[in-house]
């Protein structure tokens, strides 16, 4: 009872734990070239108007 227990929590564990690492790299590509068009819109706006904070 407690072996077939344990395969299985290690199954679901294991399909879990890849599931959030793919979703997670997923998730830092998308934060990356958020932050990226951020910079890059932050840099345009250099000498802009002033007092336009973010």
């Amino acid at each position: 009872m407690a072996s077939w227990l344990g395969s299985l929590g290690a199954g679901l564990g294991q399909s879990l734990v890849g599931q959030v690492g793919g979703s997670l790299s997923s998730l830092t590509g998308q934060i990356s070239s958020f932050t990226k068009d951020m910079l890059l819109e932050g840099t345009e706006e250099v000498g802009g108007k002033p007092g336009h904070g973010g």
